[in-house]
């Protein structure tokens, strides 16, 4: 793989994860009993993003 291939993956993966945790959070805050799957991937997800930062 090229320099420019990995650059351009790992924004598409940064992008994905903004997406999600933007969708994700507002419900998980808000909801007091969230379901523990949505808990899991908005943790999985924040953390994937945090790393790849």
């Amino acid at each position: 793989m090229n320099p420019l291939s990995v650059a351009a993956s790992i924004v598409s993966i940064l992008v994905a994860a903004g997406e999600v945790v933007e969708i994700v959070e507002p419900f998980v805050s808000s909801t007091k009993d969230a379901p523990k799957i949505a808990v899991f991937v908005y943790s999985e997800v924040n953390r994937v993003r945090i790393v790849v930062s």
